[in-house]
């Protein structure tokens, strides 16, 4: 039978068993721990890169939509001005319309081409800007069809100004004048 050294014997030995299943399944739940805290570190941040590359993706794709409504307005708009040398180009467009339209030019007058300083405006080049006054004389009509083609020219022309005088009857069909103040902007070179 038992003795109660052979009982101390299997105690102590069942007893040692369960000590050393114990180390090793604390060993083994703090090493499951720590790859469960790793893991889950690296699923956050991969949730955090996720939403970042989400949060890129719906910008660029709004960008794409942009420059496709964009399309090639920057490059006209850079054509739209002119080197300052080419100043003739403009200048020579805007006589050409009266005499399309059957105007008459009363006054055609350019001032002094000056650098615009004005810090609101920027732009990758400098930019000239030469200020004008133009009086015509024509049908009414006529006048109203010239300022709707002066305003489809390819270049950048500012009106400042407008005084009409209509024919004393009233009736767009007489003779009418128009006097404009504005400018060309011109690119600096």
């Amino acid at each position: 039978m038992f003795s109660r050294k052979s009982f101390r014997q299997a105690l102590l030995r069942e007893g040692l068993k369960a000590i050393v299943v114990i180390v090793v399944a604390g060993g083994i739940a703090f090493i499951g721990s720590s790859q469960i805290s790793r893991s889950s570190t690296s699923l956050t941040e991969g949730r955090r890169a996720l939403a970042t590359l989400q949060t890129q993706q719906a910008a660029v794709g709004s960008l794409q939509e942009q420059l496709v409504k964009i399309g090639d307005a920057d490059t006209e708009i850079e054509e739209g001005f002119v080197p300052l040398p080419s100043i003739d180009r403009p200048i020579a467009a805007i006589e050409a319309l009266a005499g399309t339209h059957g105007l008459l030019h009363r006054a055609l007058r350019f001032d002094t081409p000056r650098p615009l300083t004005d810090v609101t405006v920027t732009a990758p080049f400098g930019i000239t800007r030469a200020p004008f006054t133009i009086t015509l004389t024509g049908r009414g009509n006529d006048l109203i069809a010239y300022l709707n083609a002066l305003e489809r020219l390819p270049y950048f022309i500012r009106v400042d100004g407008l005084t009409i005088t209509a024919p004393q009857d009233g009736s767009w069909n007489n003779e009418a004048s128009v006097t404009l103040q504005g400018s060309l902007d011109f690119r600096s070179e």
